[in-house]
């Protein structure tokens, strides 16, 4: 049997089930909150002794959601609100990372002619040597050695000083982190990075 009840009256009530023969009496305590004190069974004697008369039950905030959405503003609900939001962000990292990956593959091409440059570096010095201004020293590179005229810009580009550091070891070794196919998560991308840097 199932009843309700104030609390002024549970104990009458649970002695009138135990007088009838029940063994057990389970009791269930509930209350909805109460702001105001009144005079059925709740023994308060002012209004700031509630908890609840110093709480918010109900909390109002108001929203603009209106929205550019291809150029078009638009009134959207939260649901595509959030949806709008999310194909942005995605769409934002997408074009920030095949901005990356351009600059990537563009080091990659310069790394791999600075390689081929310095596998033949006494031929490359003569070459530039005999050339009469770096308009023909870059056209013979490409002609001998099968560069693009980035690749030649940056053989022409490069100090003899700086063939210590840019030495053929070097360029391999980054020609080959930069050369790996499977190598796209962002720790392999951040540290082909590193060191493709001069």
């Amino acid at each position: 049997m199932t009843r309700s009840f104030r609390g002024t009256t549970s104990k009458k009530l649970v002695q009138a089930l135990r007088d009838a023969g029940a063994i057990e009496v389970h009791m269930r305590i509930s209350s909805p909150p109460v702001t105001h004190p009144c005079f059925y069974g709740i023994d308060t004697d002012t209004q700031d002794q509630l908890i609840a008369a110093r709480l918010t039950l109900q909390s109002n905030f108001g929203a603009i959601l209106l929205a550019l959405v291809d150029g078009r503003p638009q009134q959207l609900t939260l649901l595509q609100l959030l949806q709008t939001f999310l194909d942005y962000r995605e769409l934002t990292i997408i074009r920030r990372t095949n901005h990356a990956l351009r600059k990537t593959e563009d080091r990659l091409e310069v790394v791999e002619g600075l390689t081929t440059a310095l596998a033949s570096l006494q031929q490359v010095i003569a070459m530039i040597q005999e050339a009469r201004d770096a308009a023909k020293a870059r056209a013979s590179l490409m002609v001998h050695f099968d560069l693009s005229e980035r690749q030649a810009d940056a053989v022409l580009a490069m100090p003899l000083a700086g063939s210590q550091v840019w030495n053929r070891k070097a360029c391999v070794r980054r020609q080959t982190i930069f050369g790996q196919k499977d190598s796209d998560s962002p720790c392999c991308w951040k540290t082909a990075t590193n060191c493709l840097m001069p």
